[in-house]
């Protein structure tokens, strides 16, 4: 099936078919760069920039342009205001653009500015004149002739029949009631920046810029110019009179126009107080790559209700996706195949790309990819996927990331350079909680770890156990939620699993279902008051990660401690009671999987310890940030001691 797309040229959906084969060459207007862009700005840049993906993706080579307007009315204006240069003033713009574009994922396409094209502007003017196309008036100014280009309307859709011949507008943006002979070269007027050019002073009309850089770029005709709705009239419109009354050629066979979005059911508007833009909502404690989800989660000529339930609700299908990736590349699964797991991937696949070509369906993308997550989620529960069926599962989450771009965990540096950012611009009170405890939280690369952990024991070796003690903790602080926020990060030498007789350096990464116990039986030490809210005594699983290969030690029960305390203690009612004894019984190659590896700690590296290791007087069990129980001349643990070991949070 070919791709189809809507062309607003001929209001209809039709099958793409580029000029030449295998080649396609499309334009998008970009920004003009007097401002920061806002949300509804990036849905379209998005939208585009998920439509030049999926035509690589299907094989076509892509010569992708985008323009960024750097003068016009409003930089003109504001520069002048400012007393700086029109380079001076759109310099900071042009570089934030660049950076928000890669922060919510955009591929940089060509850009082309209008600054470093004046002269073939020019020259473009003086073309039209020659064919009686476009009049010089007395202060310098150029205007496109409206009534000599007959066809004018035709993408819009609108009748000018009843326009007044001759009356100019020299606005660069206006409705259709205003329209008038349209200017392509503005005169200066006092104060103003200008270029002089083969046609006289002045600056080139927005209009006319997009129609040369485009055309200098892909030729007179190419296959698709994209931009927002807003766009069509008057500026897609004007770019079609000039261009086709040069060359006489049809300008763009394809228009792709995207829809507006509304935030929380309403237009956005400054006056409303309900415009963003992506500095705003990360400041706000909003993820990259859940706004980039959520401005592709509609289809692009479908309008998008932006709201914040909605940004909740995309972080979480985010990182379902990323922890469906992770638990398919660390788990360890029998060897074979299984038809249905393998027929579902390549339907997935399927049915991904048929939504694509439907118009660029994201919606129905995004169903195919989430039915996939849920079938195969539930295959693996039951233990139903082999191993040779990860490699389809993860070409088909790479077949959507390919578009979506949303699976790389790298949203903590990006909003930390948000937040680097705010202070420049007065706006450190903008920082939000909710920011700054995402960022915090976030694990430190390997590299950053190795480098860290180095400073740690230069600083132990040197008795500077104040900056170990400060560099422990701000360790330990980077793992929060679901990572082991009890023991933070801890050097630990462990054995080899496989036999060799050599040390690993391991950091605490993350573990599964929260596996305190777990943990706890490797460390030979048990978590304190507020191991309970990361406790689960279903499975007991957890990863550690060693940070001198990358590679992940899974660490893994062979069944619920608590069920198997339950059949040796039966008669015991309190649960805790039944599962420190069982603790004391099992032996470890009985409870736990050869992929346990166990650890044997100095007391000082574990954070959060102060003074001498405690040992409970009856099971020798170490215990931990001193909650050991004085009782006749004794320290027991609160097992022995008939005490509940976990607190409620």
């Amino acid at each position: 099936m070919a791709l189809r797309l809507y062309n607003t040229m001929s209001s209809q959906v039709e099958e793409f078919h580029p000029i030449r084969k295998n080649e396609v060459r499309m334009y998008a207007c970009g920004p003009t760069v007097y401002d920061y862009g806002h949300i509804g700005n990036f849905r379209t840049f998005i939208a585009v920039d998920m439509l030049q993906r999926f035509l690589r993706q299907s094989g076509y080579k892509v010569a992708y342009v985008m323009n960024i307007t750097d003068v016009d009315d409003k930089i003109i204006q504001n520069s002048a205001r400012d007393g700086v240069s029109v380079q001076q003033y759109t310099a900071k713009y042009q570089q934030a653009f660049l950076e928000d574009s890669a922060m919510i994922g955009i591929e940089q396409p060509d850009l082309v500015r209008a600054t470093e094209h004046i002269p073939e502007m020019a020259d473009f003017v003086a073309k039209l004149v020659h064919k009686n196309m476009a009049y010089r008036t007395d202060e310098g100014s150029y205007y496109f002739r409206i009534a000599a280009f007959p066809r004018y309307g035709k993408l819009s859709k609108k009748d000018f029949s009843e326009m007044r011949t001759g009356a100019r507008v020299d606005l660069d943006e206006y409705d259709k009631d205003s329209a008038r002979d349209f200017a392509l070269w503005k005169a200066p007027k006092p104060g103003e920046a200008f270029w002089d050019t083969s046609i006289g002073r002045g600056r080139p009309g927005w209009h006319l810029e997009c129609s040369v850089m485009s055309m200098e770029e892909l030729g007179e005709s190419f296959d698709l110019h994209a931009g927002g709705e807003d766009l069509i009239f008057p500026h897609h419109e004007n770019e079609i009179a000039q261009s086709e009354s040069v060359t006489g050629k049809t300008f763009a066979r394809f228009w792709f126009h995207v829809r507006f979005l509304l935030v929380e059911g309403e237009k956005m508007s400054k006056s409303l107080g309900n415009f963003y833009t992506l500095r705003d909502l990360v400041l706000m404690g909003h993820k990259p790559s859940s706004i980039r989800y959520l401005l592709a989660s509609v289809p692009y000529r479908t309008q998008l209700n932006f709201t914040f339930d909605g940004l909740k609700q995309a972080a979480v299908s985010v990182e379902r996706l990323r922890n469906f990736r992770q638990r398919l590349t660390t788990g360890d699964f029998p060897a074979g195949s299984r038809s249905e797991v393998q027929s579902l991937a390549a339907e997935t696949v399927g049915r991904m790309r048929a939504a694509l070509e439907d118009d660029l369906n994201t919606a129905q993308a995004q169903a195919a990819i989430f039915e996939m997550v849920r079938k195969v989620n539930s295959a693996l529960d039951s233990g139903q996927v082999k191993k040779d069926d990860i490699q389809p599962l993860l070409t088909a989450l790479v077949k959507f990331d390919e578009i979506f771009a949303v699976l790389t965990d790298d949203d903590n540096a990006k909003m930390k350079k948000v937040i680097e950012w705010a202070p420049t611009e007065g706006r450190q009170d903008d920082i939000s909680s909710q920011v700054q405890e995402v960022v915090q939280s976030a694990a430190l690369s390997d590299s950053e770890i190795e480098k860290k952990i180095a400073e740690m024991d230069a600083a132990r070796r040197g008795r500077n156990f104040k900056l170990s003690d400060g560099l422990r903790a701000e360790l330990a602080g980077q793992v929060l939620g679901v990572r082991l926020a009890m023991l933070g990060l801890a050097k630990l030498g462990i054995d080899d699993p496989r036999g060799k007789d050599r040390k690993r350096l391991v950091t605490f990464v993350e573990i599964d279902r929260c596996a305190t116990d777990a943990v706890g039986v490797v460390t030979g030490c048990r978590l304190g008051k507020r191991a309970l809210k990361f406790r689960d005594w279903g499975k007991v699983a957890a990863t550690f990660v060693d940070v001198s290969t990358g590679k992940a030690i899974r660490i893994a029960a062979r069944e619920s401690s608590k069920a198997l305390a339950r059949e040796m203690h039966p008669e015991i009612a309190d649960k805790n009671q039944q599962q420190m004894l069982a603790y004391r019984e099992i032996t470890d190659e009985d409870l736990f999987s050869t992929q346990w590896v166990k650890v044997e700690l100095p007391p000082e590296e574990f954070p959060g310890y102060k003074g001498e290791r405690v040992v409970c007087d009856v099971c020798g069990e170490g215990i931990n940030f001193r909650r050991e129980v004085r009782r006749e001349g004794k320290t027991l643990c609160r097992s022995c001691a008939g005490e509940r070991y976990y607190e409620p949070v």
